[in-house]
């Protein structure tokens, strides 16, 4: 049923009428993320919500590229991450190591959507499909 109501509310944002522009220029980015912490609010790799494996962490990304990640206070991991603008869109690169608890996220993606405190990104190429959501706290 969460399944459902998550794809039932992810099929409303991107079927508005009402057409929101997309930032074009990743200083936007940097400045709203570097702004707040961020709750991933949905993953999914080749069609499936993996969401749960990361229930209750939260995301700091700090303005010199470093990327922390808590549950509550505790200090889990860290991370990079980086932005840029490439084919007239705005490109976000996260990358945690090997051994890392989080290293499904790395990857290279591309912002879909930002607005109304969320963040979308899609997976650039590869055959997963990935797709992520953050919420601002």
């Amino acid at each position: 049923m969460k399944r459902i109501l998550t794809l039932f509310i992810l099929g409303l944002l991107f079927s508005c009428t009402e057409k929101e522009e997309i930032p074009r220029s990743d200083e936007f980015l940097i400045n709203t993320l570097t702004t707040e912490q961020w709750r991933l609010e949905f993953y999914e790799e080749n069609g499936v919500e993996r969401v749960g494996l990361f229930e209750g962490i939260n995301f700091i990304f700090l303005s010199i590229g470093k990327v922390e990640v808590y549950r509550g206070t505790q200090l889990l991991g860290e991370g990079a991450w980086k932005t840029r603008t490439a084919n007239r869109r705005v490109e976000f690169e996260l990358s945690f190591g090997e051994n890392s608890n989080f290293k499904e996220l790395n990857g290279a993606y591309y912002q879909t959507f930002l607005a109304n405190e969320r963040l979308m990104f899609r997976e650039i190429g590869g055959n997963s499909g990935k797709q992520i959501s953050l919420k601002q706290l």
